[in-house]
């Protein structure tokens, strides 16, 4: 049979009736330069249910943003600028204070957004909201944005690799752990590049479960843990081992 332009492919060693698709993630972030955007940018990356797995995602697009904003919108965003990393911002050494105050911060969002999942919102998001004091007059903190495309494996209806980008996109949180991506589009995909890519794919679809928020909340403090360390080791010099990776 010949398949239709546009139709998602079918590749042999896939489970029946399972295409491959892309998923167009936006996320966006505040910055004081592009150097710190970038740095931001590449912690909230989205996470697949084996942990960070750089095969199955790139970012297409980095710069910054030029869409209209709401007052709300840039309220919550200036918000999301840890302001633990601004007394560091002349340290920009990699692995550095300025970098270690970053990724903490994440950590942290990471681990709220486990609880979030689980629990209703404890004190603890109050406590970062309240430590997200007023920017000095001096900060000027500008809007980038970047554009993933992430490799998934669903069924071969929009709204099956609608649903799973939208759990992709859930990986990636502001300060209060509260979903900070957002998908654009999906679209049938081709083969990926590698043969690494298609076993990271057939095991991210084979780690399905049927409690959804529990395994989220799961990969998450699972991929807040795995970062820090695997932060400590680049900056200390030592090879962690790192589950999954």
């Amino acid at each position: 049979m010949e398949l239709r332009e546009g139709e998602p492919r079918e590749r042999p060693g896939y489970p029946e009736g399972v295409r491959l698709w892309s998923a167009a993630l936006d996320v966006r972030v505040t910055a004081l330069d592009a150097g710190d955007a970038c740095f931001r940018l590449a912690l909230r990356h989205p996470y697949h249910r084996l942990g960070d797995v750089p095969e199955l995602y790139r970012a297409e697009s980095i710069g910054p943003y030029a869409g209209e904003l709401t007052p709300d919108e840039r309220c919550l965003l200036e918000l999301d600028y840890p302001r633990g990393v601004l007394p560091h911002a002349d340290d920009r050494a990699p692995h550095g204070r300025f970098e270690q105050a970053h990724v903490a911060d994440y950590v942290q969002a990471l681990l709220l957004a486990h609880e979030r999942l689980l629990d209703p919102p404890d004190e603890r998001a109050g406590r970062r909201l309240a430590a997200r004091r007023a920017l000095r007059p001096e900060v000027r903190l500008h809007v980038w944005r970047v554009r993933y495309r992430a490799l998934l494996l669903a069924g071969a209806d929009r709204a099956s690799a609608r649903a799973r980008a939208g759990e992709l996109a859930a990986t990636i949180v502001d300060y209060a752990g509260r979903p900070l991506a957002r998908v654009v589009h999906v679209r049938p995909e081709g083969e990926p590049a590698g043969t690494s890519a298609v076993r990271a794919l057939l095991a991210d679809y084979e780690a399905a479960g049927t409690d959804g928020p529990a395994e989220t909340a799961g990969l998450l403090a699972r991929s807040a843990c795995d970062l820090w360390r695997a932060f400590l080791g680049r900056a200390t010099g030592r090879v962690l081992s790192v589950p999954g990776g």
